[in-house]
């Protein structure tokens, strides 16, 4: 397995992706976006599936965060949620090569 980037370009923004241990945040699960500071964080013990699943949820909250994405608007919440997650990982995969590359091997 590849070694996890340490930088995502979500947007006009780069944020960054650092693993922690879960213990250095309060109330810290799996992992955690914070959009104005422009951090991702994952807990360091997520390997495999969980890893990959963690942060591209993490990724979909930063693009989010970025686009000023909110759920809600239009009549059927769920095509909201649809529309943003799909052109959201899309653009995420095609801006960021060495991330693609790292998710891909955690398969």
């Amino acid at each position: 397995v590849m070694a996890m980037p340490t930088k995502l370009k979500v947007g006009h923004r780069t944020f960054s992706i650092r693993a922690i241990d879960a213990k250095e945040r309060d109330e810290f699960g799996y992992a955690e976006t914070d959009g104005f500071e422009g951090v991702i964080y994952i807990n360091q013990s997520l390997r495999g599936t969980k890893l990959a699943d963690a942060i591209m949820h993490e990724a979909l909250h930063a693009f989010n965060h970025v686009h000023g994405i909110t759920f809600g608007r239009d009549k059927d919440p769920e095509e909201d949620a649809v529309n943003s997650s799909s052109g959201s990982v899309t653009t995420i995969l095609a801006d960021n090569s060495a991330f693609r590359k790292w998710w891909v091997s955690l398969f």
